[in-house]
């Protein structure tokens, strides 16, 4: 499988592998799927596209790291490629897989965005890490809803998104063999950022007789000494 980001002066430039795009990559290209054969979409101001491995190309590709090549594709990535077969054949699918919201926000919380994007002041970059406004109505939050005090100068931060923090504080805490602790069943960003962080890991069973939760007693002693990071998250994601 290759990648190649062509810009819009007409340069080549080799893409560059980021976690969620490599999986998007991998789930497609190692799906078997009749209609998936080159991909090309708008990336960063021009354009990506996605080559199977073994077909011809006039430029070199770079292989990407062992790592990565060994990420398994990301489910819900591959789920899509199979979704959209399903509705190509007309199958009228119930989705129970992403809590994605199935109802617009409220009219206030639009009006809201509205009048912020109408404000020139607003179109600049934002300061990394989120604003101090920002970062203080979230430990505002974050007392009212959970009684947890965080001080928002180094326990709140702004992210694209939780699976980008979750995936990234892998690599922040993470050296090649140390061991993370899972639950099983878990959210698919814990095993992709320990294994592309090259770590170990240890599954923690989510059983019915122990109401769904891990047990510690059952974590042999060895690889409870050694984990670095125990992931504990209800509903899992």
């Amino acid at each position: 499988m290759s990648l190649l980001l062509k810009m819009r002066n007409d340069s080549n430039y080799c893409a560059r592998i980021i976690p969620n795009l490599f999986e998007l990559c991998l789930a497609i290209t190692e799906s078997n799927l009749p209609s998936l054969e080159d991909f090309i979409f708008p990336f960063m101001g021009g354009w990506l596209i996605i080559k199977k491995k073994g077909e011809g190309s006039q430029h070199n590709m770079i292989t990407p790291s062992k790592n990565v090549a060994n990420l398994k594709p990301y489910f819900f990535a591959g789920l899509q490629a199979v979704l959209a077969n399903l509705a190509a054949r007309g199958v009228d699918v119930i989705r129970l897989d992403m809590g994605s919201p199935d109802l617009p926000p409220a009219d206030f919380i639009i009006d809201k965005l509205v009048e912020s994007a109408r404000n020139p002041k607003k179109h600049g970059y934002s300061p990394a890490g989120g604003t101090p406004a920002f970062l203080k109505a979230v430990s505002t939050y974050y007392k009212r809803r959970f009684n947890v005090d965080i001080d928002p100068a180094t326990e709140a931060l702004a992210l694209i998104g939780s699976k980008e923090g979750l995936f990234n504080l892998h690599h922040t805490m993470l050296d090649p063999g140390d061991m993370v602790l899972i639950p099983d069943p878990y959210y698919p960003v814990y095993l992709a950022g320990a294994e592309l962080a090259g770590a170990r890991y240890h599954f923690m069973p989510l059983l019915r007789e122990n109401n769904f939760l891990p047990d510690f007693d059952a974590i042999p002693e060895e690889v409870a000494k050694a984990a670095k990071i125990m992931w504990l998250n209800y509903p899992n994601n």
